[in-house]
């Protein structure tokens, strides 16, 4: 049908020439010349008409690598229900829409363009999917579905939430490693029992603190609200494993953008720590602000002192400490940010004075941090993390602040609770260096 189109079109190009044509009496060679040059642009134009149209986003150079590329992106969004439609390896715009969903859902910007660890992570969650690796979280998927491979990757001890064993753990080159971490036992001499009481006492761990918090949160059915609030300790521990979990994940981001390796990362990061030892040190006495300034001055000794590479460290040191469960190295990595004047990362402090998280704990020094990051973000600073959220992650954070105030003031306060809390802080005791 569509060769006999075309065909009837040319006809009727050469008829309407060749009319032309005989109606000039005496047409020199170059007006024969014009004619037949008029009658092959039309039949051209004619034929070309009869051919279909390039699909909007083709690229004629694209690479059947790069094609393969694209079509295993667009499988992967439509099985975590970000739908593309077929696969045909062009990312057009509903590709582009389905990305920024999927990026939405992620909590990174939403640009509609995937990042290499926004990619490795889309593609890695939808390989395992395909491998049945979900078959090792049954409650997981049952209440979230596919989609609760990705948030897996991202936390490891998502799962959890749910009643499922965490692990394995997303490394900052984008790939997922599902190996669970398995503890080498120690050699024991002779065979004989070691003294425990001789052993240096284990820090405490992130890690397995915020197992404890996703499980009660599962328990209670949801996490703590601001409003009729019964349970401040659980309120603020799932907002700092909701920090930790996001910090993770951006960390992955920001390192993916440059050619160093985990193993560097590492060493870099923990000088950075070593060199922040002495305002760790200060952080019981000393108010925020005199902390942001001490951070500046050590971070400045190890060499940052251009803003844009100090954040750089400060984001990657956060979210790599908190992977490898190295409270100390994320806790310097939230003093190199608040060293950048970003003060809502304060909150990351109070989280570890109030836990003990890479630091002794000090509930009552922990109440400073928290008003200084909400005061920040309630006066339009940006955001540390999940900038969705943050209207409700500042009323749940100071609602928890009140009532510990409150059962302190009336002799209610427990243990795990923080100290009691003025409207006014209180100034702190200077340091004394």
């Amino acid at each position: 049908m569509a060769q006999h189109f075309v065909a009837k079109s040319v006809s009727s190009a050469i008829i309407a020439t060749l009319m032309v044509t005989t109606s000039v009496e005496r047409a020199t060679a170059g007006g024969a010349e014009a004619a037949l040059g008029a009658l092959g642009l039309l039949m051209l134009n004619e034929i070309s008409r009869g051919k279909p149209r390039p699909k909007p986003g083709y690229k004629p150079g694209m690479s059947a690598v790069q094609r393969q590329q694209n079509r295993d992106v667009q499988h992967a969004l439509n099985a975590f229900a970000f739908p593309v439609g077929v696969a045909d390896g062009v990312l057009g715009k509903r590709s582009r829409a389905a990305i920024g969903d999927y990026q939405a859902y992620m909590g990174y910007a939403r640009t509609g363009q995937l990042t290499e660890a926004e990619r490795n992570m889309l593609i890695g969650g939808w390989q395992a999917f395909q491998r049945g690796e979900g078959s090792a979280y049954p409650a997981m998927m049952a209440a979230v579905g596919p989609r609760g491979m990705l948030n897996a990757q991202r936390d490891p001890g998502f799962p959890a939430r749910f009643g499922d064993r965490a692990g394995g753990s997303y490394d900052l080159d984008g790939t997922w490693d599902n190996e669970p971490f398995l503890p080498q036992p120690e050699r024991q001499a002779d065979g004989l029992i070691p003294d425990l009481q001789a052993r240096d006492q284990a820090s405490t761990s992130a890690a397995a603190r915020c197992e404890l918090v996703v499980q009660t949160t599962r328990i209670q059915g949801g996490v703590v609200p601001a409003v009729n609030m019964t349970n401040p300790d659980q309120a603020l521990s799932e907002k700092f494993c909701d920090a930790r979990s996001f910090a993770i994940t951006q960390s992955g981001s920001v390192a993916a953008g440059f050619q160093v390796s985990d193993a560097e990362l590492e060493v870099h990061c923990q000088s950075i720590t070593t060199g922040l030892q002495s305002v760790v040190a200060a952080l019981p006495d000393t108010q925020p602000a005199q902390v942001a300034r001490m951070a500046q001055t050590a971070g400045a000794s190890r060499g940052l002192s251009d803003q844009t590479m100090t954040m750089t460290y400060g984001q990657i040191c956060l979210g790599l400490g908190y992977r490898l469960d190295n409270a100390e190295m994320a806790l310097a990595g939230a003093l190199v940010m608040m060293g950048t004047g970003a003060e809502p990362y304060a909150e990351v402090v109070g989280h570890h004075l109030r836990e003990g998280f890479g630091v002794p704990a000090a509930p009552a020094a922990a109440v400073h941090y928290y008003t200084s990051a909400i005061t920040a973000l309630q006066e339009g600073a940006t955001a540390a993390f999940e900038p969705s959220t943050t209207p409700e992650r500042v009323q749940v954070i100071r609602a928890a602040l009140q009532l510990s105030a409150q059962r302190a003031a009336t002799g209610g306060v427990r243990p795990a609770t923080l100290a009691p809390v003025n409207a006014t802080l209180t100034p702190l005791a200077p340091v004394q260096h």
